[in-house]
């Protein structure tokens, strides 16, 4: 992202400059490129939902039948992962990072497979591509990451063609793990904020990552992509776990994957209220003429 731009407003809680937020998030990343290059071959909890989350976005994109050829922009690529299968199905990618190491880790996955996409920094808040020259928009996992996510999807929905289609995903504030857990609770979110504004008055602030990550309620993003002129075709949530009991583990890595393949499992069957409390909500939009919005489609 191009962090030199200074006419974004300040970030809402903390009086930070956005820039300044955005600063320190590129760096976590930074500082993380290691884990995001092989994360999702790994056989822990992070692992398996991660694939099974890709898993999902690409079956998204295998049912819409757009042709090869087509073009897709990519937007957080990380470490490339996706930003190859995509590749493979022929489509002409192109894919933004806002992370220098992200954006070379993906380039040389690429070439070792000899993957024709173009990989370069870019602002998910002020996208370079054209209006409506996308088929396809894909961000997973990037929302959480956003000084401003309305910006951001409404450049997405921008770049999208008329007829073309946008997923986006976020990290789900009301997951199952957190209404277990009195530590990380919905409810518990004023008292939070609070304290974090005493603390950060005493000096104590930790920059730790999870501090600077957003989580959202479902309908929150929902909102987001129907003020984009976006209309919602499909959602869903995917991964169960860690379960904690004030911020610690209750179960091993086993347990807890093998919990999460049997939430999911219901998930997947729509049961209700479990089939949105994964911790990754995954919304698919279309792009429609806005004379046939109240119209269209829509689905939970």
């Amino acid at each position: 992202m191009d962090l030199n731009r200074q006419e974004r407003p300040l970030r809402q809680e903390d009086g930070s400059g956005v820039d300044t937020y955005q600063r320190r998030v590129n760096q976590h990343f930074t500082d993380a490129t290691p884990y995001w290059g092989d994360v999702y071959e790994r056989q822990d909890l992070d692992g398996v939902v991660y694939r099974e989350r890709e898993e999902r976005v690409l079956g998204w994109i295998d049912s819409l039948g757009s042709r090869p050829g087509s073009t897709v922009l990519e937007v957080g690529c990380g470490a490339g992962r996706l930003t190859l299968a995509l590749t493979r199905r022929r489509y002409r990618v192109r894919a933004i990072d806002s992370v220098q190491s992200m954006v070379e880790t993906a380039r040389r996955r690429l070439q070792q497979e000899g993957a024709p996409a173009a990989v370069d920094i870019g602002d998910a808040h002020a996208l370079s591509a054209a209006d409506g020259s996308a088929t396809l928009v894909v961000a997973v996992g990037v929302i959480p990451w956003l000084a401003e996510p309305s910006e951001a999807v409404s450049e997405m929905a921008r770049v999208a063609a008329a007829g073309g289609h946008v997923i986006v995903s976020a990290d789900n504030r009301a997951r199952l793990t957190y209404l277990l857990d009195p530590r990380f609770h919905p409810f518990a979110l004023p008292i939070k904020r609070a304290l974090k504004k005493v603390i950060r008055w005493l000096g104590f602030w930790s920059d730790r990552p999870e501090n600077y990550a957003h989580t959202h309620y479902t309908y929150e993003l929902d909102k987001l992509v129907a003020r984009a002129g976006l209309v919602k075709m499909s959602s869903q949530t995917v991964g169960f776990g860690p379960f904690t009991l004030l911020g610690r583990p209750v179960l091993s890595e086993a347990a807890t994957i093998s919990l999460h393949r049997r939430l999911q499992r219901l998930a997947d069957c729509r049961v209700p209220f479990l089939r949105v409390m994964g911790s990754n909500y995954l919304v698919l939009a279309k792009k429609v003429q806005s004379s046939s919005v109240a119209g269209a489609p829509s689905s939970k």
